[in-house]
């Protein structure tokens, strides 16, 4: 390829085009822009899972949003067992800062209902229908 001959003081090479093909000064290079009418991408991923769609549950027809729908199923799948959900759902815990509730730590002693439902399990069994009392 035969090298131009530079035209007064300016060279023209990478990163410098010839004066004829750069931008007149106060000229943009995209004068039309985006059009107004267009969205950007968050704003119509937001409006689709925003929508919602009817759902039967047990029977009854209520109308849910797709994100809580994806929601509902991602939890579903991670408590079946698939392990790609549940660590998504463990990322999206840890992301959103939502805490799962401590298990409540009980100090060993049997509250009433405890106490019936032992007893009514050991007659069914045939032993003994009261449970013994400690004496004070």
């Amino acid at each position: 390829m035969k090298p131009r001959k530079p035209t007064g003081d300016y060279e023209v090479g990478y990163g410098k085009p010839p004066k004829s093909g750069q931008f007149r000064k106060g000229q943009s290079g995209n004068p039309k822009g985006r059009t107004k009418g267009s969205l950007d991408l968050k704003t119509v991923l937001t409006a689709a899972l925003q929508e919602s769609v009817p759902v039967t549950n047990n029977g009854r027809s209520t109308r849910k949003s797709k994100f809580d729908l994806w929601i509902i199923g991602l939890i579903n799948r991670a408590v079946k067992g698939d392990a790609k959900a549940g660590m998504m759902l463990l990322a999206l815990l840890g992301r959103t800062g939502v805490a799962l509730s401590e298990p409540e730590v009980r100090d060993g002693a049997l509250d009433a209902a405890d106490d019936a439902m032992f007893a009514d399990y050991l007659q069914k069994l045939g032993g003994p229908g009261e449970p013994e009392q400690d004496a004070p």
